[in-house]
């Protein structure tokens, strides 16, 4: 026998020698095994090789201990995919259906790169047909980011509005890298004869890939049709105004286009979808240590009147699509739908938000921004403490007129007692405490939008509502 046959019957048998310790992967109560007292955990259970008559069996296994901290990580993984799987269950079932697009394309965009833009606008807008007609008529300006100029031009043409802000803040970029990673998108409202009016700007025809290759343009046709549909679905809007009702806080406004952008774009791709999630988590300017201050208090300065256009790096996009996601797992879709058309019947976001989820808006934040924060440790990323906030009283305003809002109410929330009534006695705001410490007060049920009610708990105002 030579030493190449001998080398090859060892091998064959070092090969079968493995087989034991695979079907160890596979365990399972009842199967054959083949070392006494061999060991094997398989989905949370302990499997023991015992002996059964003359054979050598898999016993009945016995649940294997986690931490709490691992099982806390377990459920929090599984709520991810919770979610995404309750927008992936609709989205299986949609039809696409016949849709009214006209796209305006500058020398430079490809005809497969228009039609590849047209293909997912008419899933999208299939998925939402029920809040916003698939057929609606829609024009989309599409251009090279070397075009920028004319995109701009085009939209001003379309809409009647200049777009001097929108091309002071794209242009430069897009012009000096024509081939990324910089590109635009955006929902801008609707053209002079009502249609919808959305852009994209590509890379050129001489880059690698006419279609940004940045994961999150899987994404963008499906994220900037959740604005145009916000913008159906809320009341009192301009023809042209540049963000919907300014009763929906940004980070909701963009946390949905992301979350529901992500979950769309990805439908049939979780790892994907996951790792679109991981980098928006870590993206824009809350990915830095120095930035990433408390998440509660984040999300509540990324309301109704924060800066639309910086909303997106401050956290919309990333602790807003996340909070979003926490919302899927609540009530699901039918639940964010029945959220944004209730803000049509309450004065603040967080009223509408108790309508639908039970539970006050300012609230619901608090426990969220915690959730959101083992988000984050779970990654790898730290959030900073708390930032302390001075509470100061608010100038005089003739809105109080027509009644206190709830971000003005709120100003009084971290002040003593003693403070928080001079204060509302200085802007003619009626003030009483429903509630001190565990002793709550009985009330008139009369409801008065010049009047503040607080809860004070170890002197200091915890809660404040309108009325």
């Amino acid at each position: 026998m030579t030493k190449r046959t001998l080398a090859t019957i060892l091998s064959v048998f070092l090969i079968a020698g493995i087989v034991p310790q695979a079907s160890a992967a596979t365990a399972k109560a009842g199967a054959t095994c083949s070392k006494l007292k061999a060991t094997s955990v398989v989905k949370g259970k302990k499997f023991t090789c015992i002996k059964s008559g003359k054979k050598l069996v898999w016993d009945k296994g016995v649940a294997v201990g986690v931490s709490a901290d691992a099982a806390a990580k377990n459920v929090r993984s599984a709520d991810i995919r919770k979610a995404f799987d309750a927008i992936g269950k609709i989205a299986s079932s949609v039809k696409v259906k016949p849709t009214d697009v006209k796209s305006y394309s500058s020398p430079g965009v490809t005809a497969a790169s228009q039609s590849a833009i047209e293909k997912r606008y008419s899933f999208v807008a299939s998925f939402f047909d029920s809040e916003l007609p698939a057929s609606s008529p829609v024009s989309l300006v599409i251009s090279t980011n070397a075009e920028i100029k004319w995109a701009g031009a085009k939209l001003a043409e379309l809409s009647g509005n200049p777009f001097t802000e929108w091309l002071e803040m794209f242009t430069k970029n897009s012009l000096a890298e024509p081939c990324g990673p910089y590109y635009s998108a955006g929902s801008n409202g609707y053209t002079k004869d009502r249609r919808i009016l959305n852009n994209y700007s590509l890379f050129g025809k001489d880059c690698k890939s006419q279609l940004p290759v940045d994961e999150n343009f899987t994404t963008t046709v499906e994220h900037e049709w959740v604005h145009n549909v916000q913008r159906a679905l809320s009341a009192n809007v301009n023809d042209n105004s540049d963000a919907v009702n300014r009763k929906m806080p940004c980070w909701f406004t963009e946390g949905q286009a992301v979350f529901y952008g992500s979950a769309l774009g990805y439908r049939n791709d979780y790892s994907g979808y996951l790792k679109v999630r991981d980098w928006n988590l870590r993206s824009g300017k809350y990915r830095n240590a120095k930035d990433r201050t408390d998440i509660t208090q984040t999300l509540q300065k990324l309301d109704q009147n924060f800066d639309g256009f910086k909303c997106g790096n401050e956290g919309g996009y990333s602790i807003g699509s996340i909070a979003v996601e926490k919302m899927v797992l609540l009530k699901g879709h039918a639940g964010i739908i029945a959220f944004i058309k209730e803000l049509n019947n309450q004065v603040d976001w967080q009223e509408a938000f108790e309508v639908i989820y039970g539970i006050d808006g300012d609230v619901w934040l608090t426990k969220v921004g915690k959730e959101i924060a083992l988000e984050y440790a779970d990654a790898g990323l730290s959030i900073l403490a708390a930032v302390v906030v001075t509470p100061t009283c608010p100038a005089p305003s003739n809105s109080d007129q027509n009644g206190i809002s709830r971000n003005r109410a709120n100003s009084l929330v971290g002040m003593t007692e003693g403070r928080a009534e001079q204060c509302a006695s200085s802007l003619n705001w009626t003030f009483r405490v429903g509630q001190r410490d565990q002793e709550s007060y009985p009330m008139t049920m009369d409801y008065r939008l010049d009047r503040v009610t607080v809860v004070i708990m170890s002197g200091l105002v915890t809660r404040v509502d309108v009325g």
